[in-house]
């Protein structure tokens, strides 16, 4: 601005000043804005932000490699909650599923594990998900069992309760053994690692070859 206002100072010092200043003006302005244009970079283009589609269609399996079942629980405030939720939300890459229970010690050691993974990719398209599916006294998992243990334990990411008998995951592994760790690929709906116990350096090392390490 200080510019286009000096060349239009010296402008009037000459005859016709008004319409030279008015030609010096325009010319300014669009060397201003070529010059802007060129230094503002590539922008990302809207479709790389779009929704994903469709669930991915079936046949579904139980195995690493197989694609997951759009399986429904609950939130603790007794909404459904889908796996086809996380699909559709393109900020997620890769969806850490546990099972856990009230009666389970090995489960809650590993809730602040979790939650400092959470902490550390989730800005890298992490997305966390703890399924309790029974309680204390060994009964099917409520909202309110999930809202307690989200609560318990400061968990900043999803705890759905699953107050399906058997329990949702039932066939994925042994419940005998919980927790269970699953590994999704959220694009393909996929799973990519499957455990019985946590393991924290193999999810770690998983999650650092799939979204790349943090700083």
């Amino acid at each position: 601005m200080r510019t286009s206002a000096l060349i239009a100072e010296r402008a009037h010092g000459f005859r016709g000043g008004p319409l030279l200043c008015a030609l010096l003006c325009a010319l300014l302005c669009a060397l201003l804005s070529s010059c802007l244009e060129e230094g503002a970079g590539p922008q990302p283009s809207s479709s790389a932000f779009a929704p994903r589609g469709a669930y991915p269609a079936g046949p579904y399996g139980e195995g690493v490699g197989d694609a997951l079942a759009d399986l429904r629980l609950l939130t603790p405030e007794g909404a459904p909650r889908l796996l086809s939720d996380y699909h559709a939300d393109y900020s997620k890459r890769l969806l850490l599923i546990t099972t856990s229970a009230e009666w389970c010690t090995a489960c809650i050691k590993e809730q602040p594990e979790l939650e400092a993974l959470s902490r550390a990719y989730a800005d890298r398209g992490l997305g966390v998900a703890v399924v309790v599916f029974q309680d204390s006294l060994f009964e099917p998992a409520t909202p309110e069992v999930a809202g307690r243990w989200r609560e318990r334990y400061a968990l900043s990411f999803d705890v759905l309760a699953d107050p399906a008998v058997p329990s949702t995951f039932s066939p994925y592994y042994d419940v005998n053994l919980t927790p269970m760790v699953m590994l999704v690929d959220v694009e393909s709906m996929r799973i990519v690692y499957l455990n019985q116990g946590f393991d924290l350096a193999a999810v770690t090392a998983q999650l650092a070859a799939a979204l790349g390490a943090p700083p």
